[in-house]
């Protein structure tokens, strides 16, 4: 009997060493489940950094240089001679004001006269026969 007693007791004890290795197996597979996830989430966002960035290269028109480097270089070219232009532009428009707003609105010269309409055809009459 001794025999069957120690034999009851190490297949209790296997079988609690089982469960306990099948709840290890448990855990494991839910821990390799959550970082599966996690990498899954990880890929997802680099894949939508890297369009993000292809945007970015297509939108600025970048270019990759030699060294492997993007630049903007045609984009800032195309920008800067778009701000030549707008300024030149400008510039134009600046000195065209004063002649068109005196074509427009033309401002008296000098003060209004003070001369009663007598005096008025007076003077015209008189510059009249001078000349």
């Amino acid at each position: 009997m001794d025999k069957d007693t120690e034999a009851i007791r190490r297949i209790a004890e296997l079988e609690d060493k089982l469960k306990e290795a099948e709840r290890q197996i448990k855990d494991l597979r839910a821990e390799r489940d959550d970082l599966k996830d996690l990498v899954q989430r990880q890929v997802e966002h680099v894949d939508s950094a890297d369009s993000v960035i292809e945007q970015w290269i297509e939108a600025l028109d970048m270019q990759q240089g030699d060294d492997g480097k993007w630049t903007w270089a045609p984009f800032m070219e195309r920008h800067n001679k778009l701000v030549e232009d707008y300024n030149a532009l400008m510039r134009d428009w600046n000195r065209l004001v004063p002649n068109y707003n005196a074509r427009v609105a033309p401002r008296p010269v000098g003060r209004p006269i003070a001369a009663s309409e007598a005096q008025q055809k007076q003077v015209l009459s008189a510059a009249r026969q001078s000349r």
